[in-house]
């Protein structure tokens, strides 16, 4: 593992820890905003990526009453900003203890001025950030009517597409070696496993796999969660497939497929001492 893959997966060992230290159940169902009727409805698409985001989103955003918002940055931008945003108070996210129910809703407004000025008049905006998984604790308590979808995929397949792929900047250094990858994802699933325990809302469940093998099903449920009438566009997502700023730009304009459940297998030897990683071994 190299300095910086180390660094990148110790720093989410340290994050994720405390996060499951200091959002608890007591606080996250005692201290909510009160506003739960946020306008424009923000539908929070999240998972490791190439957990299939930007397949979702698409599907979601062939509705005419989404706006695809993309990979939004504002929920990182109020944990960077936490100090302006609430002066006096500890740092994130130890402060979140002290955070009373109007300061929730301050953020939550925040939060919603951004996605208002994108969507125009649009009653659902999507923020399909994957790295989102982190924030679901605060994400419940500024914005308790958001939509929170979790895409979730074989973990062979999905480690092994992040390995292959290429990302700017640093968010994803987890991804350059076998070792840091495989820790990054099981840190993910330890911190999901904690957000499923404790979230006072619900969390919608999308498996690549089913949404490939049955989409029409995938897509109503989708909708249905979303308080969405069924639109058969769902269906011919691809055709309207606006600009797309991630490694998925290209499948997001061809019809649903099959072919990439199980790629890894294409790599063979390589990627097995990837598997024994996640398998522990």
């Amino acid at each position: 593992m190299g300095n910086q893959d180390f660094a990148a997966t110790a720093a989410a060992r340290e994050a994720f820890t405390q996060l499951v230290d200091i959002f608890t159940a007591d606080l996250l169902h005692r201290g909510k905003s009160t506003e739960e009727a946020p306008h424009p409805l923000p539908v929070f698409i999240f998972g490791m990526p190439r957990s299939g985001t930007t397949l979702v989103e698409r599907i979601l955003a062939a509705h005419p009453r989404v706006h695809a918002g993309g990979e939004l940055p504002y929920m990182r931008r109020l944990v960077q900003d936490w100090p302006d945003l609430m002066p006096g108070a500890a740092g994130y996210p130890a402060g979140a203890t002290d955070a009373k129910p109007v300061d929730w809703a301050r953020l939550g407004r925040r939060y919603l001025a951004k996605t208002a000025a994108l969507a125009a008049d649009a009653p659902c905006v999507t923020d399909k950030n994957p790295f989102n998984f982190q924030h679901l604790g605060l994400i419940s308590l500024i914005l308790p009517g958001a939509k929170l979808i979790h895409c979730t995929r074989d973990p062979m397949d999905v480690c092994a597409s992040n390995f292959i792929a290429y990302y700017s900047g640093g968010q994803a250094a987890f991804s350059y070696d076998f070792e840091s990858l495989a820790e990054y994802h099981r840190l993910y699933e330890q911190l999901m496993a904690h957000w499923r325990a404790v979230l006072p809302i619900p969390v919608l469940e999308i498996p690549y796999e089913r949404l490939v093998a049955d989409q029409e099903g995938e897509s109503r449920r989708l909708y249905a969660f979303c308080g969405l009438p069924w639109d058969g566009r769902a269906l011919e997502f691809h055709a309207h497939a606006g600009a797309v700023g991630t490694a998925s730009d290209t499948q997001v304009r061809q019809p649903v497929h099959a072919r990439s459940i199980g790629r890894w297998r294409r790599y063979g030897p390589a990627l097995v001492p990837l598997r024994n990683l996640l398998h522990g071994q």
